[in-house]
């Protein structure tokens, strides 16, 4: 498995505990390049938040496209289950640490110039959801990782210029138990009162149509979609042949 890099990120908690109407608060947490052992116990709740938030997706889509359990006997069905659900949840693991692993390059080579980490937690102080902004320009990020465009415009990408008024949401995790209770929007939007110089939120995600929840998701929140394409993901490996939609949230 890949080393734990993500130990040597600390994270500052911003002077800022806000509490919203629907009984849970979000603190800012700003991630720097220095020690802090600490901090490694709360990545990895953050872990344990991303599994628990997108297994149940992950498997839909697996079952989906794989009917290995369909034409099993009822007795081994159980076992095969558990055994694909911890293959499901150990690659979710890894595409984590990867995703913290890529952060800290990115920020060593400067293609990062900075990043905070939102975490909403309950009544219980228990963490319930969170939320990974990185400062990239939506230019920077295209150029960088766009393989071939799908659906849209390269006379639109290719005019802009970039902007330090916009954030790259890389990671977002609402567990199942608070989803659809409007804590994923809100832990995006706080941003524009914690920073208010944010003009522009943007971020990819799936456009396969066993992914229609999340698309619909943004999609009345009030993202548009601002291109589809076929990105090189983690690792260098490249995307679906169905690629992944950029959604941008610009401020009025």
């Amino acid at each position: 498995m890949t080393v734990f890099i993500i130990a040597s990120m600390a994270f500052l908690l911003i002077n800022h505990n806000k509490t919203t109407k629907t009984s849970f608060s979000i603190e800012w947490h700003k991630i720097e390049l220095q020690k802090c052992t600490k901090d490694l116990i709360m990545l990895e709740q953050l872990k344990s938040i991303w599994v628990e938030a997108y297994l149940p997706v992950r498997k839909t889509i697996f079952y989906a496209n794989d009917q290995r359990v369909v034409n099993i006997s009822d007795g081994k069905k159980q076992f095969e289950d558990q055994k694909i659900t911890n293959e499901l949840a150990e690659s979710l693991r890894t595409g984590f640490n990867n995703k913290i692993n890529k952060l800290y390059t990115e920020f060593q080579n400067k293609e990062v110039s900075e990043a905070c980490i939102a975490i909403a937690k309950d009544s219980s102080n228990k963490i319930i959801a969170f939320i990974l902004m990185e400062k990239v320009p939506l230019k920077n990020h295209i150029d960088s990782k766009l393989i071939s465009l799908i659906d849209g415009s390269r006379n639109v990408i290719d005019i802009m210029k970039p902007a330090n008024d916009e954030v790259y949401i890389s990671l977002l995790a609402v567990i199942p138990s608070e989803q659809k209770k409007g804590i994923g929007k809100k832990l995006m939007f706080s941003m524009f009162d914690d920073f208010p110089h944010i003009k522009k939120i943007y971020l990819k995600t799936v456009a396969n149509y066993l992914n229609k929840k999340a698309k619909d998701f943004y999609q009345h929140i009030g993202f548009t979609q601002f291109i589809r394409g076929r990105f090189i993901i983690d690792e260098g490996e490249p995307d679906s042949d169905d690629g992944n939609i950029v959604y941008l949230y610009e401020k009025n």
